[in-house]
């Protein structure tokens, strides 16, 4: 008989409380945001909107048949410049071709309604999948206070939606073959967040989704080339080393990226040790990712370890990618119903899923950059559960036999 206090997980009043809190928090940094604005212009320079600015900047590049511009930090800048007068932060495009096929609508939008779709789009999937993958209201209330749902949400960026994607892919990847695949190949848009995804594809014996995602991620990339033709993806590969000049260089954006590489850069690691630890971070990621895919076919435990395993790979992550984690909670959530792990973990769930905020805080005030932690508790978690899992696999086995 179990302990269903030793096993028990946060108290539903914990959760609505908890979340609560953080929601009025959220809306009052939303509000004081919105006054400080002047002119569609924020006191740090940068645009009403912040990254929302690039993708609306893009997309009327490739209206008016100048999407390679992007790739021109002036061009880009001016693009930007234009839409927010007096903005004197810094942008750049660093996306790949086929993101523009889906940015491209909302230049046929006034911004402020683009900026109101683009998010609520966002938001929508990623709220539409932690519920899949943990059917409760709780989960809704729980991941709209999500602090990793709120920078993507602060920032207008693309977390929620490419969480969602990853997340859908690596969930039913057994039901679904054919159409997880494809999902986890629209992520030629941030190609560097699927780096885990064949190989733990492969570790599962998903031959018809790896078949499905590079199917799909090759079909999209023919589609850029033909409508935007050659010079935008000559562009882009002239404009790839971008990226990792400003990785390598110091800056305030620092405090938002959560990963090994610049946990290590802020406390003056050189760039070599800071590249090696990423390296070996990365190859651990996919490594436990592989065992728990050979060890258990449970969906949860499998979509938990995939996600938290995409979150530590790229060095070049934003607190926004957190979603990946958020969801990550979620599937193990979905799993721990069918498989309750010990109060312990619940612990460390509950600190994972807090992370961006005080990480954030942390980054800004004192250069030290812990956001990494939140998908390696999540890890250690699966890792510490998945005994529980085989075990109640191989006691449903006798009982059928």
């Amino acid at each position: 008989m179990r302990d269903s206090t030793f096993h028990a997980p946060p108290s539903r009043r914990s959760v609505i409380t908890a979340s609560i809190i953080l929601l009025v928090l959220y809306a009052v940094l939303m509000v004081g945001g919105a006054l400080s604005t002047r002119h569609g212009v924020m006191p740090t320079g940068d645009p009403a909107g912040q990254d929302f600015s690039n993708f609306y900047a893009a997309s009327r590049l490739v209206r008016d048949g100048r999407a390679a511009e992007a790739y021109d930090l002036v061009a880009f800048n001016r693009a930007i410049v234009a839409d927010h007068p007096g903005a004197t932060a810094t942008y750049f495009w660093a996306y790949p071709p086929p993101s523009s096929l889906l940015v491209a609508p909302l230049a046929y939008m006034p911004y402020g309604l683009a900026m109101t779709v683009w998010t609520v789009l966002g938001l929508s999937a990623f709220l539409f999948m932690a519920w899949s993958l943990y059917p409760s209201r709780l989960t809704l209330l729980a991941g709209a206070a999500s602090p990793a749902l709120f920078w993507d949400v602060w920032h207008h960026q693309l977390g929620g939606l490419t969480a969602a994607l990853l997340a859908f892919g690596f969930y039913e990847s057994a039901k679904r073959p054919l159409v997880a695949g494809a999902s986890i190949g629209l992520l030629v848009i941030k190609p560097h967040l699927a780096v885990a995804a064949p190989f733990l594809l492969a570790a599962g014996r998903r031959w018809k989704q790896i078949f499905a995602a590079g199917a799909t991620m090759i079909g999209v990339s023919a589609v850029s080339y033909l409508i935007f033709g050659p010079t935008m993806w000559a562009a882009f590969l002239s404009a790839a080393g971008r990226a990792r000049e400003i990785l390598e260089s110091p800056g305030q954006l620092k405090a938002l990226m959560p990963s090994i590489f610049v946990a290590l850069q802020l406390l003056g690691a050189p760039t070599w040790l800071c590249w090696t630890a990423q390296g070996a971070a990365a190859v651990a990621a996919i490594i436990v990712g592989i065992w728990v895919w050979r060890a258990t076919s449970d969906s949860g435990m499998r979509t938990a370890s995939a996600l938290a395993a995409c979150a530590l790979i790229s060095p070049y992550t934003f607190a926004y990618d957190g979603t990946l984690t958020a969801l990550a909670i979620a599937a193990y959530a979905g799993a721990a119903v069918r498989t309750p792990p010990r109060r312990a973990l619940y612990g460390f769930l509950v600190l994972a899923w807090f992370l961006p905020l005080p990480a954030a805080a942390l980054g800004t005030l004192y250069r030290i950059q812990i956001g990494w932690l939140a998908a390696v508790l999540v890890m250690v978690t699966v890792l510490a559960t998945l005994p529980n899992v085989v075990e109640g696999r191989s006691h449903l086995s006798e009982a059928a036999a």
